[in-house]
């Protein structure tokens, strides 16, 4: 990078027309304009990044003068390149706005060249900056552990040798992460379905569905709905398009709402729709049962369900009501509520129920 100054004498010539202005700019040897300062008075300062190999060139702009001496001073400073930071893997994601549910994470990076270690950066506010972590020269990344809630960024300078000691790179791109430390709960009591529409296209059958919080809790994602177990004449009838690939029947039907209530589902707020899609060649009544997982504030993460992808056990068969369903996970405790939902075709209703 090159780091330059622009100085003159500040002098009234006496001839009313005031303090002389001069503007900086530097140029790239393809004579694209990378750097510039233009303050009401001196100096003017200018610091950029040299990317390409060649000639760059100042230019002084003579704001508002008359002949003006000036002087440049420039410096050229070189060095190994800044790593490059992956974004922090997240329990969730909105927008550009990552969240950590439990204050563990990792800070990983890319090297570039050789190095003698790295630093690791971190900032509350975007502005101010210090060093939280030490890394040796073969490190890839820093966990971070029991971090409190709140929004944090990240970068990384790489540490290399210099022509006397060493050198510390500029800093590497920010990745930020939100730690909101969640608990996940059974909310299945607290939400309630609400069924946009019906319809039954040929072989099959789709329900548009929302979620509505019908509690004075507030519930955050991750936010799921999860078909335990579907009815049917002839077996016939499974869900086929989950989130996670599973059909209802040999496995967990997962529908994954996170996305769909914004940051948070407050008292009375509902979810965006979601399309929940069966197969039903023979267009016949069914029924599904089905829970509600979604976290609140405080603790750590919970493991009394399944996460997305993971298969459960369900017993009871055809005419199982729900009782007996167990987590994938081996220990976990037995689930409570579940909702009922009888798809009539011939009225084109949904009836729902719950089931204790």
């Amino acid at each position: 990078k090159v780091d330059a100054t622009l100085t003159w004498d500040i002098t009234d010539t006496g001839a009313g027309v005031g303090l002389p202005d001069l503007d900086f700019l530097l140029f790239d040897p393809n004579g694209t304009e990378i750097g510039s300062s233009g303050n009401a008075d001196a100096p003017e300062r200018i610091s950029a990044n040299t990317k390409i190999p060649g000639t760059y060139i100042y230019r002084v702009y003579g704001w508002a003068n008359g002949p003006t001496d000036f002087l440049i001073t420039s410096q050229e400073l070189s060095g190994g390149s800044a790593p490059v930071v992956q974004p922090i893997a997240s329990d969730f994601t909105s927008g550009t706005q990552r969240f950590d549910f439990d204050g563990n994470f990792n800070v990983v990076w890319q090297p570039l060249g050789t190095v003698l270690g790295y630093e690791v950066e971190q900032s509350t506010d975007g502005i101010n900056w210090a060093v939280v972590s030490i890394a040796n020269a073969n490190a890839t990344g820093a966990s971070f552990a029991n971090v409190a809630d709140g929004t944090y960024s990240f970068r990384v300078r790489a540490v290399t040798n210099g022509k006397v000691g060493k050198y510390v790179t500029i800093p590497s791109n920010v990745v930020g992460i939100t730690v909101s430390k969640r608990s996940e709960v059974d909310a299945t009591n607290e939400i309630s379905a609400i069924n946009r529409s019906i319809v039954f296209p040929p072989g099959s059958t789709e329900l548009v569905t929302a979620l509505k919080n019908n509690s004075a809790t507030t519930f955050y994602p991750n936010m799921r709905f999860e078909i335990v177990s579907i009815q049917s004449f002839g077996n016939s009838v499974r869900a086929t398009n989950a989130d996670n690939g599973g059909n209802g029947v040999t496995n967990v039907a997962v529908f994954d709402y996170s996305q769909l209530v914004g940051l948070s589902l407050a008292t009375g707020a509902e979810s965006g729709n979601k399309t929940l899609r069966f197969t039903n060649p023979n267009t016949v009544l069914f029924s599904f049962t089905a829970r509600v997982k979604a976290n609140v504030l405080g603790g750590t993460a919970g493991a009394s369900s399944a996460p997305e992808g993971e298969s459960a056990t369900i017993s009871g068969g055809e005419s199982g009501t729900g009782s007996g369903i167990k987590s994938a996970k081996s220990g976990s405790p037995t689930d409570g509520s579940l909702l009922k939902f009888t798809v009539n075709p011939l009225t084109k209703t949904v009836d729902v129920a719950k089931l204790n």
